[in-house]
């Protein structure tokens, strides 16, 4: 319009140029040497930092250079380098109506090029507002009455509950209302009225439209509140407001057929503004609710975006809305809640959460809470102990893997839980989206291939089990399996696998029969949104938007893990309800340390007196000692190098002090939390003491306040939640580190990503990588070539980028930050400066990384680029080069392999999660050598990011007829030197959950199996946030499990904590034995010869099975010893022959006494039953109750009832052990479902399990003993 203004008036055309910053440095650099004015934007900063070097040059010949959106960006260095600020062209520009820009224009070529031109004066929208969609009319704020006056001649519309939405000014200014006018109308076709509002700043806009303004309102959706805001003013606003505040997104990059053909979701830059700065004021649930339209300008290059309503993403935030007003208006005794719980892997003895005791102390408190405020819990509960819950929950409401079919007949006899039809499952299946059912059916067959918690009648009906117990209104149960387990073959091949059906029957029952109000996904974490589908930003078919649909999602999780929290935020659609840690106490050294520090007093008073011949002896005691403690390994002690001519040195006596005064000090947790329930007094007021000691930040009494108000925060705000209001918003962390953390009961949320790292935490990795590279050199005598880093969310968001520059540095690379502490760029830090080679680094992240951190992961890969183009050759530069070569010779294009050979950064494939190792290691009887395990690793953490790459598919190029992406992955870990984690925190330790072995055992091993010898593996302590050190992980773990593990003070309160204090213990030992498979050099015989001692032998006196046993989770002491006995199967422990027949005994008592856990290896591990059933055949048995106990309880685990019921253990014979028989012979017998290091097992019966019992009842004369 305007070139044809100016053609028609006989005026000279300009040539306008619009350029992006998507645009090539070629481009730009020619259309700025021709420029005669440049507009540029300053906001955030980054159109000028890629300019920036041209804008000398424009000075340099008087061209014009005008900063828009100046305020808060423009400084010094823009003054010096040209640029200004003329105030009319930023009044035009805020005011960027289509007008208002045709204006500027004019004005621009009046002022500075003299036309002949009279340009308008800007015309100015309201600052303050509401939009009507049916008028295409602006209410301003002195309107609002006139407005509520027009409202009132409606009477339909001015009784319908009212929503208000807030979006962005300019959407007017540029005539942008199709989307918030179809949410409008959307909407009201459900007689709800939506209050369109607009203006800056955002809490000004809340305060005046909506809380003091004529419009009372149930909900927010936010279009805006997103850029620019100031999150301690919103959110003031918000809790008066007290209602919930839904994020409304509408994508920037790529229209919705891109969006829809990418596994991405939200583009990788926009993560920052769109997801992380809500969740900041306590938005939830991300919604699409448009896409951009893209079209070009073909005079000017302007691109110019069009928002596109998108249908599905309105309906769904309709149905997630209007859930949440059904919260407000519903009476409690009517509404209908989900809690569940997690049982995954499968066993009777894996009901729990990190750090919370889940069964029964959370369920229960609770489900009381519930019970206080109104809810229907019905007669049945109200007669119910706190005890008699936990048995019907233990009995009834768990997970049975396909591999135990009579427990699946037991529960589904048992007329305790729900059976879903399998054609009422097929009618909903039928109705989901056809991408979703396509992937469940590849993965699972049909409806009617089902086999997991699958029942089939007499009459050859089958059902779905849905292990949930109802209570009134309120159901009860576990979350489904995951099933990897049951489906080993993906397991080793795959990096996906969808939801399997019984999964999906269980959330569409939820939603479409039971039609639940709401769900309570109970403590950390379930695996709901660890689905397969994008990262961020749901469609319709996307797994998790599938199950879960409109139901609001109410998730306790843990205050210390706000990493993987967010994922539920982000992907399950929770609202977090953040909780404690457990209490926070000082650790002692255990007997067997306290001893050993007696010793080192007693020599050093014999060392004084001069007495040789006793100082020998006792040198030797301490030895023995030390050795037999494994704190050789801990300390790197060598004992060939050590000599006692002159007696022990005072070197060698100050290591081992030192490091016992570092195990007496080890800050630990002790116990679980109780959701909603303060800590007993003694705990909360050591826990006090110690943040404040540790924190510098307030007295003891100030955080006995916080911690108090915690608890009650914790049920009230479940509470709150579950009547649709407003959970206020808070930073979650570890206490220690974060004191800002407390008090719990918040929706928590992280900070800010694109401020990592912080000029202070860049300069302290600087020194970190320093510290590693100096301990090589003193070891090795020279630096490292290559390091493998370990990245996390959770550690990440813990440090706040410690790791990350630690990477920098050793690339010989440093961030640029701008006036407001953002990174901005990078530069190459000189060689003369860096006085070292640059260090090849090689980076595994996980998958939670790569979706919250993806600008790191950008920033990262820009590193390596940047440390490539130093002059100087370096360790990075050779490798990159060498590898190029062997992709040329590959028959790899010279451009791709290029591209290919700078990759470093390696993960899970786009939508995936996880290594797969815990499901793999657990599995023990499937693998014979590690180097099967290794693979595993390898083909699940070998996608590509980077270098233009983001986690495709990439598998064959050239002449390479393998797998090109794992080539590039083992070529790139081969030769690493170095394999580094962190560990930021001091409640969450590397034996507490799988995923440490998982990713830092799981990198260890594929180097070990590449190179054939094990890196030096270090972790980065930040544990202590005032001193960050570097450390083997031999001592990191040892630390723990002295201080913890093998310490009567911390087992003791894990005793105390019942059922889940049980379960906890044996999880440390499965993660233990996960360890010995992927990094032996830290877990030896004297490792599993100690957990023996303390927990099966109980040496330290504290009645272990006892306390088991009262906790009514024997099977977890099952599992233990279980998992002992494999270590010793798979050679790992080489145990003398008392211990093996001790071990056997207890196993064996177990199972009398309660049968199988039928977990993974008590239930599905045929080398494992078989071994234990040759040594139990060495076994006489003189009492004949044990063996009645086996006639009931071993047929149960694949026929009969399948466990013990409520009323199991009572009035039964004591148990008194077995005696050793004389003159047996044993004969073995193979039998072809057990083949030594045997195939992947299918699941399904378990003939090995026959022979078990069938060895049991030749032995003991039983007669009719084995059934079908």
């Amino acid at each position: 319009m305007l070139l044809r203004d100016l053609s028609e008036r006989g005026l000279p055309l300009p040539r306008i140029r619009i350029l992006s910053l998507e645009e090539k440095k070629d481009l730009i650099e020619r259309e700025l040497k021709e420029a005669d004015l440049l507009l540029l934007n300053l906001m955030g900063r980054r159109a000028y930092e890629r300019v920036k070097e041209y804008l000398p040059s424009l000075k340099e010949k008087k061209a014009f250079i005008f900063g828009l959106y100046a305020e808060g960006s423009y400084d010094e260095e823009m003054k010096k380098l040209g640029i200004e600020v003329d105030p009319t062209i930023e009044a035009y520009n805020r005011e960027s109506s289509p007008e208002n820009l045709y204006n500027l224009y004019l004005y621009l070529l009046r002022q500075y090029f003299q036309y002949p031109l009279n340009p308008s004066p800007v015309k100015r929208m309201p600052l303050f507002g509401v939009y009507d969609c049916d008028e295409k009319r602006v209410y301003s704020e002195e309107e609002f009455s006139a407005f509520l006056a027009k409202l009132e001649g409606e009477p339909e519309r001015l009784k319908r509950p009212k929503i208000g939405l807030t979006f962005y000014r300019n959407n007017l200014l540029n005539f942008q209302t199709e989307v918030i006018c179809k949410i409008v109308s959307a909407f009201r076709e459900e007689d709800i009225e939506v209050i369109p509002a607009f203006g800056y700043p955002d809490a000004r806009v809340l305060e005046r439209v909506f809380l003091k303004g004529p419009f009372r309102i149930r909900a927010l959706l936010g279009l805006s509140l997103k850029v620019g805001i100031k999150p301690e003013e919103v959110v003031s606003v918000l809790t008066r407001l007290n209602v919930p505040l839904f994020n409304l997104i509408i994508p920037y990059e790529g229209d919705e057929e891109t969006y829809r053909n990418s596994k991405l979701g939200l583009g990788i830059m926009e993560r920052v503004w769109q997801i992380f700065t809500p969740e900041l004021i306590g938005a939830i649930s991300p919604t699409i609710v448009g896409f951009k339209r893209k079209e070009i300008n073909p005079e000017t290059g302007e691109i110019l975006l069009t928002e596109i309503p998108y249908s599905q993403g309105i309906s769904s935030l309709v149905k997630k809305v209007k859930a949440y007003l059904k919260l407000q208006e519903k009476r409690e005794g009517e509404k209908r809640i989900a809690l569940i719980y997690y049982n995954y892997p499968p066993g009777k003895q894996n009901i729990g959460a990190a750090y919370l005791n889940v069964l029964p102390e959370s369920i229960w408190n609770i489900l009381k809470g519930l019970e206080r405020e109104g809810y229907n819990l019905g007669e049945e509960f109200s007669r119910l102990s706190k005890e008699e819950l936990k048995e019907i929950l233990f009995t009834y409401g768990r997970n049975v893997a396909k591999w135990a079919p009579s427990e699946i007949n037991f529960l589904a006899q048992s007329g305790k839980i729900l059976l879903l039809p399998l054609e009422t499952y097929e009618t909903l299946f039928e109705e989901l989206p056809k991408a979703f059912k396509e992937r469940v059916i590849k993965d699972w067959g049909s409806p009617e291939d089902a086999q997991i918690m699958v029942y089939q009648d007499e009459r050859g009906k089958k059902f779905f089990l849905l292990p949930l117990l109802r209570f009134g209104n309120i159901l009860v149960g576990p979350q489904p399996s995951r099933a990897w387990e049951q489906n080993l073959d993906r397991a080793y091949h795959s990096s996906l696998l969808a939801p399997h059906h019984q999964y999906i029957a269980f959330y569409l029952y939820l939603r479409k029969i039971f039609q639940a109000d709401a769900v309570i996904h109970l403590g950390t974490h379930g695996t709901l949104e660890w689905l397969p589908g994008r990262e961020i930003g749901f469609l319709e078919e996307d797994d998790p938007e599938v199950l879960l649909g409109e139901i609001p999602d109410i998730y306790p999780y843990i205050v210390d893990d706000v990493g993987e929290g967010l994922q539920a935020k982000r992907r399950g659609m929770a609202v977090i309800i953040d909780h404690l840690v457990p209490p926070l106490k000082k650790s002692s050294l255990n007997p067997d340390l306290k001893t050993l520090k007696a010793l080192l007093g007693e020599y050093r008073a014999l060392k004084d007196k001069g007495s040789e011949l006793s100082l020998s002896a006792k040198a030797e005691e301490i030895l023995t000692l030390i050795k037999k403690l494994a704190l050789d390994r801990d300390l790197e002690i060598d004992f060939s190098k050590l000599t006692q001519e002159k007696g022990l040195s005072q070197e060698f006596l100050e290591k081992i002090e030192d490091y016992l005064t570092e195990l007496e000090e080890a800050i630990n947790p002790y116990g679980l939390h109780t959701f909603g329930k303060p800590y007993e007094e003694e705990d909360l007021e050591e826990t006090a003491r110690l943040l404040s000691e540790l924190t510098g930040s307030g007295t003891k009494e100030d955080y006995q306040r916080v911690l108090r108000e915690s608890a009650e925060r914790e049920l009230r705000n479940l509470l709150r939640a579950l009547r649709g209001e407003y959970i206020s918003p808070g930073p979650g962390n570890d206490p220690i580190r974060s004191p800002e953390s407390l008090p719990t009961g918040k929706n928590f949320f992280a900070f800010d990503p694109s401020r990592i790292p912080s000029p202070r935490t860049y300069e302290l990795g600087k020194r970190l990588a320093y510290e590693l590279l100096e301990k090589y050199r003193e070891k090795e005598g020279r630096y490292p070539e290559k390091v493998a880093f370990v990245l996390w969310a959770v550690e990440t968001i813990r440090h706040e980028g410690i790791m990350e520059s630690q990477i920098l540095s050793l690339l010989g690379v440093r961030p640029r930050w701008d006036e407001r502490g953002r990174v901005i760029g990078l530069e190459l830090i000189p060689e003369e400066e860096l006085k070292r080679p640059r260090i090849d680094v090689v980076m595994t992240i996980s998958g939670l990384y790569r979706d919250l951190f993806s600008n790191l992961v950008k920033l990262l890969d820009e590193a390596v680029s940047l440390a490539l183009t130093s002059k100087e050759e370096s360790p990075l530069k050779r490798n990159q080069k060498r590898l190029k070569e062997e992709l040329k010779r590959l028959g790899v294009k010279e451009e791709l392999a290029e591209r290919l050979s700078r990759v470093r950064i390696f993960s899970e494939e786009q939508g995936g999660y996880g290594t797969g190792l815990d499901t793999v290691i657990s599995a023990s009887h499937t693998w014979q050598r590690e180097s099967e395990v290794a693979r595993v690793y390898i083909r699940r953490m070998s996608f590509l990011y980077g270098q233009g790459f983001w986690g495709e598919p990439f598998e064959r190029e050239g002449n390479y007829t393998e797998n090109l992406k794992e080539f590039l992955f083992k070529r790139n870990l081969s030769g690493t030197e170095i394999a580094l984690h962190s560990r930021a925190t001091q409640v969450f330790a590397t034996l507490d959950n799988d995923d440490y072995f998982q990713y830092l055992g799981g990198l260890t091993l594929a180097i070990r199996t590449l190179d054939g010898k094990s890196p030096m593996v270090m972790i980065t302590n930040l544990s202590d946030p005032k001193k960050p050190y570097q450390e083997s992980l031999s001592k990191f773990m040892g630390r723990e499990i002295r201080s913890r593990y093998l310490n009567p003070q911390w087992i003791r309160a894990m005793l105390k904590e019942g059922y889940a204090g049980a379960r906890f213990i044996d999880k440390v030992v499965e993660h233990l034995f996960g360890f010995q498979v992927t990094n032996p050099e830290v877990v030896d015989e004297r490792t599993w010869r100690a957990f023996y001692e303390v927990y099966v032998k109980d040496k330290y006196g504290l009645e272990i099975k006892k306390y088991f046993e009262r906790a009514g989770n024997l099977h977890s002491y099952q599992s233990l010893i279980g998992r002992i006995l494999e270590a010793i199967r798979k050679s790992y422990f080489k145990a003398e022959r008392e211990i093996m027949e001790h071990l056997t005994e207890e196993y064996m008592e177990t199972v009398a006494k309660v049968g199988l856990a039928c977990c993974e290896h008590t239930c599905n591990n045929p080398l494992l039953t078989k071994f234990i059933t040759k040594g139990y055949l060495s076994i006489s048995v003189m009492n004949k109750a044990p063996l009645e106990e086996l006639r009931e309880a071993m047929p149960k685990a694949n026929q009969g009832e399948g466990g013990r019921s409520i009323e199991a253990s009572k009035n039964r014979a004591p148990f008194n052990g077995f005696q050793r028989v004389k003159g047996y012979l044993l004969e073995e017998r193979k039998f072809s479902s057990s083949k030594e290091g045997g195939g992947i097992s299918g699941g399904g019966s378990i003939p090995y399990l026959y022979l078990f019992i069938f060895s049991l009842f030749a032995l003991s004369f039983f007669r009719g003993y084995l059934r079908r």
